[in-house]
């Protein structure tokens, strides 16, 4: 497997209507997931961001409680790369909300009922 397309709104924390951007896009999978989904412990997104009032709450002690998800990873900066060509708002929402995200070798993960996989033309 190559690549996944977002066939209905993923899971999440961003907002519904940017969630929805996902919706008919084709992303790359990162290698963890080029043989299907895999189960990981995943955090809120806007947990994992660089939010400085998030760093603030956990230099207090207060945490995210990671979940086991059952989804596809994607490098987040492709992802995002091409979800501003369809949703320049959307993207522009990770951008913001999201920066400790968007590094070159970053991932996201989408759940796997949200995803179809597609096979390489090469398979």
């Amino acid at each position: 497997m190559d690549a996944i397309v977002i066939t209905s709104v993923p899971q999440g924390d961003a907002p519904l209507e940017i969630r929805k951007a996902w919706v008919g896009l084709t992303l790359p999978l990162h290698e963890f997931s080029r043989h299907g989904p895999v189960s990981m412990p995943a955090i809120s997104v806007l947990a994992a961001s660089e939010d400085i009032w998030l760093k603030v709450k956990r230099k207090f002690g207060w945490t995210y409680k990671a979940e086991n998800w059952w989804g596809y990873v994607v490098p987040s900066d492709q992802a995002i790369h091409i979800l501003e060509a369809s949703s320049p708002i959307a993207a522009q929402w990770w951008r913001k909300n999201t920066p400790g995200l968007l590094l070159a070798g970053d991932t996201l993960m989408f759940d796997a009922n949200c995803c179809k996989p597609l096979e390489s033309s090469g398979h």
